[in-house]
């Protein structure tokens, strides 16, 4: 059978479901909990802008592109496998569209190279209580803003990578110059046997400053992300590093980059 997928912005749907049990052919009854689909693609096929799709057990739902502002939640261990030369979640949604992806572990298939995670070119993310592991590439945002929360990066090549400028920090004054045009703020969660943990890429300073494009949040004097076993924490490509460099920086609620 084949199954033809149309574009979530014209579904009518608030929220689907997906499940071990589920077919995909069960988009023609809106993919309901007691008839839900088997993939996270079929879902997203009628499911209205803003709504949200719900993993009920797990299994592997499947890669998904997104273009419309989304929330998919995994109520038990719902997971992405990631074969070679793919990437599990594109996100490729409006400039002001959040997309949120709560509890899904994304994971690099066995045998698998090349593998993305998440991929995230336009839009905002908010990514929390997850796991990305045993990736070529953990989570990769292009001029935008992520917010990763309570997730572990585990057993990847690279975590984290950021394409673009960031805020830069004056010294002089000792206060962030934002907006930030790329942005991943980290809070909670573990970074663990990583290879490298953060790459920027083109983190495009002004003489004088510091540019960066990810921030790690801080509880007390304590980075409140456990960062251990890597072989290098940041790596630095392209254009932009100023002396002392693009780096990962810590900052508090009151001094907060927007």
């Amino acid at each position: 059978m084949l199954l033809a997928l149309g574009s979530a912005a014209e579904a009518g749907v608030a929220r689907t479901w997906v499940g071990s049990s589920g077919n995909d052919s069960n988009t023609a009854t809106n993919c309901t909990r007691a008839a839900p689909c088997k993939t996270f693609a079929a879902a997203y096929s009628v499911t209205q802008s803003g709504g949200e799709i719900v993993a009920l057990d797990s299994v592997g739902y499947g890669p998904i592109t997104i273009t419309t502002p989304l929330t998919i939640i995994g109520l038990e261990g719902a997971f992405v496998s990631v074969q070679s030369n793919t990437t599990g979640i594109t996100i490729n949604a409006g400039a002001t569209d959040v997309v949120v992806l709560d509890n899904i572990v994304i994971s690099g298939a066995a045998g698998s190279s090349n593998t993305k995670g998440i991929v995230l070119s336009t839009g905002r993310l908010v990514l929390q209580n997850s796991k990305l592991r045993g990736l070529t590439t953990g989570l990769t945002v292009t001029s935008t803003h992520a917010d990763v929360v309570n997730t572990d990066f585990m057993g990847n090549t690279l975590a984290i990578q950021t394409t673009g400028a960031g805020g830069a920090y004056n010294s002089g004054i000792g206060i962030w110059l934002c907006p930030c045009t790329t942005l991943v703020r980290i809070n909670a969660g573990n970074f663990i046997s990583n290879t490298t943990v953060f790459n920027e890429n083109n983190p495009t300073s002004t003489s004088g400053q510091s540019s960066a494009t990810i921030y790690v949040f801080q509880s007390g004097t304590q980075f409140s992300a456990n960062v251990t076993g890597y072989t290098t924490l940041m790596t630095v490509t392209g254009t932009g590093a100023v002396p002392p460099g693009p780096g990962v920086q810590t900052y508090g609620g009151s001094s907060a980059p927007n």
